[in-house]
């Protein structure tokens, strides 16, 4: 599972209230994500909707900023018709809220975000394995939360809702995204 109560920590330093929102695929693994990601809020998501298709999810972003202060949003994959540019222009134009994400593909319409490490989840695999072989039953084994991520900015979307980034933030991010470009910092 995603870092997402660093997310969240993160995104109420920007958002005018605590009322958090998601905003995903209508497929198992998001309905999922969003169960674990809730028990991290107080109170759990205020507004919570799955969509099928780049239409619905226009309508829901809409919805969303102005039932909430805060939204997650979740990869697109699963949602058809996606596209990713039509969805940059539609968010650009309608946002009024800081959105957060743990995915790189949907960080165009992301304040910020805290995406997983491929390599974190290589090695938990592998050892997940090694217990199965021993003889431990896979329903024995708890679901695991990501230890590291990468942190990344979009200074696009920050420009749009008048949020200035911390000298720390921008240090600590392994991705900036700016003005048409993208700027990745070696950790």
């Amino acid at each position: 599972m995603a870092l997402f109560d660093k997310i969240y920590k993160h995104m109420k330093l920007f958002s005018k209230g605590n009322r958090v929102g998601f905003l995903g695929a209508d497929v198992l693994s998001e309905h999922k994500n969003a169960e674990h990601f809730a028990r991290h809020i107080e109170g759990g998501f205020l507004y919570e909707e799955y969509v099928l298709d780049l239409e619905s999810w226009k309508a829901k972003y809409l919805e969303a900023q102005d039932e909430v202060d805060i939204l997650i949003l979740s990869a697109p994959v699963g949602i058809k018709n996606w596209n990713t540019e039509e969805a940059e222009k539609f968010v650009l134009k309608n946002m009024k809220i800081p959105t957060g994400t743990e995915a790189v593909t949907v960080m165009f319409a992301s304040l910020l975000g805290l995406a997983k490490v491929p390599e974190e989840h290589g090695a938990y695999a592998a050892k997940i394995a090694l217990r199965i072989l021993r003889g431990e039953h896979p329903s024995e084994i708890p679901v695991a939360v990501n230890r590291k991520g990468h942190f990344m900015l979009n200074l696009k979307v920050a420009e749009r809702l008048n949020v200035i980034f911390t000298p720390t933030m921008l240090k600590n991010a392994s991705l900036i995204i700016g003005k048409g470009q993208e700027i990745k910092n070696n950790k």
